[in-house]
């Protein structure tokens, strides 16, 4: 995968394969933000997608759980 949107795509697809609800909240800068709820995760769950300037690319995942 070389774009962010096709990582994103890939992410949200995850979402609805296990019914956790996956959205992005943000996109700016070489960085999106997708929040993550549902299926047990709640809080501060989201995946950051961030775009380095020379060519490489960092993914983070936070999962807290929702009790």
């Amino acid at each position: 995968m070389t774009l962010q949107a096709e990582i994103r795509d890939t992410i949200v697809q995850w979402g609805l394969d296990t019914d956790i609800q996956v959205e992005e909240v943000s996109n700016r800068r070489g960085i999106m933000v997708l929040s993550v709820s549902g299926g047990g995760y709640g809080g501060a769950s989201s995946v950051q997608i961030i775009e380095e300037p020379r060519g490489s690319r960092r993914i983070i995942l936070t999962l807290q759980d929702a009790s």
